[in-house]
């Protein structure tokens, strides 16, 4: 599905860590891959009306971190740290 000129909508998607799942939206796009995270209470959703350019230079990953949006796994350590490790995991799993 497309919208603005051609760039398409972002695709929900999850993904198995090693401590569960993780959701994300992703654009495609042209250009490296760009990871957007969301503040305190949001989820990957907080960047749909944001990316629609930014698809244009990079291929656009919004996760959903531990504890919000539909990621399930990750909540028994949302440290710093934690969060760290689970966003290291997805970029090597991508």
């Amino acid at each position: 599905m497309t919208n603005n000129g051609g760039r398409q909508r972002p695709k929900r998607k999850k993904i198995s860590l090693e401590n569960g799942e993780l959701s994300y939206l992703h654009w495609p796009g042209n250009g490296l891959p760009a990871i957007f995270l969301h503040g305190f209470g949001g989820n990957g959703a907080t960047w749909l009306y944001n990316l629609s350019e930014v698809q244009r230079h990079a291929d656009i990953y919004a996760l959903d971190l531990p504890g919000h949006g539909d990621t399930t796994g990750g909540v028994d350590d949302v440290s710093l740290q934690g969060l760290s490790d689970t966003i290291a995991s997805f970029i090597d799993t991508i």
